[in-house]
């Protein structure tokens, strides 16, 4: 598997140029199931959801809530991490996200874990 640097991650200038700035929101006439299996838009999902975990603060601490949660689960040898449903809705670019979640599941679930899966340990 392929080490990359956490900063990095969702901010590849030119993979992002590649896809529309609408390419979550214009479903081009497409089911949400349909959209979401898009190539481009499960890019977009993956950024989007990467680009979460790198920024989201936890309301409380204003620390980096999943940052901290991937440093801790990969010091203690874990394989996966929660991330609150809540605050998923709360951010403004996982919002399209979330909409597409319970039409799609599976599909979206996929892109998710692939993100996270790309994800080195932020130590």
């Amino acid at each position: 598997m392929e080490e990359a640097s956490f900063d990095g991650l969702g901010e590849d200038d030119d993979a992002a140029e590649d896809i529309p700035i609408d390419v979550m929101e214009n479903t081009r006439n497409r089911t949400p199931r349909e959209h979401v299996k898009d190539e481009a838009v499960g890019r977009e999902i993956e950024r989007r959801f990467i680009k979460f975990l790198r920024t989201f603060k936890d309301p409380v601490t204003k620390q980096p809530k999943y940052v901290i949660s991937i440093r801790n689960m990969a010091s203690e040898n874990k394989e996966s991490f929660e991330v609150d449903y809540n605050d998923f809705g709360e951010e403004d670019e996982s919002i399209a996200i979330v909409y597409y979640l319970p039409e799609a599941p599976l599909e979206v679930l996929e892109r998710l874990d692939k993100a996270a899966t790309v994800c080195p340990s932020f130590g």
